[in-house]
């Protein structure tokens, strides 16, 4: 679905950024 390739994406964006990123990310991705 086009939501689980946005959650794919953003978790990617984060874990490229750093691990203290890829934390925020996925909340951001539950709410």
């Amino acid at each position: 679905t086009v939501e689980s390739h946005h959650v794919i994406e953003v978790v990617q964006n984060g874990y490229m950024l750093g691990e203290r990123v890829i934390r925020p990310a996925l909340v951001r991705v539950a709410q």
